[in-house]
């Protein structure tokens, strides 16, 4: 998105380019996309068919085909056991109907929540709303956040990440076995290319060289 900008400063004059198209990019909305890039093009007539040919789904968040970020889904597992935290001392039978409720609920129930003229339609078991933020992100919206308060559930339990990162020590705490405290690391065997090396990284899918 960065270098599509730099491309279209370069190129396509106009006081709010820069602004539309930032917003253009960051919005989830189709509608809202189609209305601000309509507001784009009657400012620079000609930048609206050379961001269409560059394809929308390049620099474009409500045109991504894929989730953003790479950002982890929550595991529904251990949703289901925060919930049942007092349910799980209950006798076999009287658990598997706690769950068997549980789950009909969570399935059948889609929350319309009320955001003037930009309501969203939020389904928490498929972690998604109509804004596009929800699926997007991996992460829940202000809507999807008054759905999960109203049904009572952890909101947290939708932050929940399968990775680890754990932070590393100061150096002198750490224990090194001796197998490799002994490796010799050498430098790679870099072979040298003829000719001039290039400086210049190579321009990406509808930047300029």
């Amino acid at each position: 998105m960065q270098h599509l900008l730099h491309n279209i400063k370069n190129n396509f004059l106009g006081i709010l380019v820069d602004m539309l198209y930032y917003r253009c990019a960051k919005a989830y909305r189709l509608c809202e996309f189609a209305c601000l890039m309509n507001a784009l093009t009657l400012v620079q007539p000609r930048l609206g068919p050379y961001l269409q040919e560059v394809g929308y789904k390049r620099w474009s968040r409500s045109y991504s085909e894929g989730r953003r970020y790479n950002i982890m889904t929550t595991n529904i597992l251990e949703c289901i056991n925060v919930i049942l935290v007092k349910e799980r001392e209950l006798p076999v039978t009287a658990l598997a109907k706690e769950i068997r409720s549980l789950l009909d609920l969570a399935s059948h129930i889609v929350y319309t929540v009320l955001d003037g003229d930009k309501n969203g339609v939020v389904d928490l078991q498929e972690m998604t709303c109509s804004c596009r933020r929800f699926q997007l992100e991996q992460l829940p919206c202000a809507h999807a956040m008054i759905a999960i308060r109203h049904s009572k559930i952890d909101v947290y339990d939708f932050l929940t990440y399968a990775g680890v990162v754990y932070p590393l020590p100061h150096q002198g705490d750490w224990v090194v076995p001796n197998v490799v405290r002994d490796v010799k690391v050498l430098p790679p065997d870099i072979r040298s290319v003829s000719g001039r090396q290039r400086k210049s990284r190579i321009p990406s899918v509808g930047e300029n060289a």
